[in-house]
């Protein structure tokens, strides 16, 4: 078939898509549908095929490794059945009973495990699929629905060399596809992280400003005579008296005697002295 083919690897959950070059030389994946039921799965890749101008659809044929066909082969063909009555363009089985196998191993190659593979994995399978048919086409085309059956030719592979180089690149790619999403979340979280420090900044720059331009609070004189402090903290005369006793370590009793008044008097000239040099 000359013009793009589209690569199909058909599974009851995910269907990996790949397509190929007007020259039929190199297979790119382009994702994986989910429409959900065997009928479905075909109007959407019969539309997809529509989508790209494709010449053909190249399906994956899941065979045993002894080369006999059990049910997933038998469900395979159904699904070609049903696709064949979506499109007129020519439908071709292609044994992928090692795709799957190649599809994990360049997945452990680039590192993708879990969501990521199981997002990527069929993808990649139907680009391994598509490939190989490339590399024995176009007059090795090894099963054809009018035959029903595989038919085994010589094997030539014009991109054979280039193959593990390509695929690698392939997976590379379908994981930074897969990627994708995370990394938007990513970016999004590191702006709303910079305009946080951003409004931080300009509070922390602001409250810097209030308290540089603030009037200094005058501290406490350490040392001086009884007259300053008096004056400082704006005692009264007798204040002042029972502030010198204090400062002698006399107790209340000897303080009231000092100054010929009562202990109810002295107490009230501490407690005063202690509300204005707080």
């Amino acid at each position: 078939m000359n013009g793009k083919l589209l690569g199909v690897d058909y599974g009851d959950v995910r269907t990996g898509l790949a397509v190929s070059d007007p020259s039929g030389l190199i297979a790119t994946g382009i994702g994986t549908i989910r429409p959900g039921g065997m009928r479905h799965t075909a109007v959407a890749v019969a539309e997809a095929a529509r989508e790209r101008a494709c010449a053909g659809i190249v399906i994956g044929l899941p065979k045993n490794m002894d080369g006999s066909e059990g049910f997933r082969a038998e469900t395979v063909r159904a699904f070609v059945a049903l696709l064949g009555e979506e499109t007129d363009l020519p439908l071709t089985l292609f044994d992928e009973r090692l795709s799957t196998v190649e599809a994990h191993r360049m997945m452990d190659l680039t590192g993708t495990h879990g969501k990521k593979r199981r997002d990527t994995v069929d993808t990649l399978s139907a680009q391994i699929i598509l490939q190989d048919y490339l590399d024995k086409a176009p007059d090795k085309a090894p099963c054809r629905l009018s035959q029903n059956r595989l038919s085994q030719k010589g094997d030539t592979v014009p991109m054979r060399m280039f193959s593990p180089a390509l695929l690698w690149l392939a997976a590379t790619a379908q994981a930074t596809r897969a990627d994708r999403d995370l990394t938007i979340m990513i970016w999004v979280i590191a702006l709303l992280s910079v305009a946080a420090l951003g409004v931080a900044a300009f509070f922390f720059i602001r409250t810097y400003r209030l308290k540089k331009a603030a009037p200094p609070t005058p501290e406490t004189p350490p040392e001086y005579d009884i007259e300053t402090l008096r004056e400082y903290y704006d005692l009264t005369p007798r204040e002042g008296e029972v502030l010198s006793c204090m400062l002698a370590d006399d107790d209340d009793m000897t303080i009231a005697g000092k100054l010929g008044i009562t202990l109810t008097t002295v107490q009230g000239h501490i407690r005063h002295i202690y509300e204005k040099t707080d």
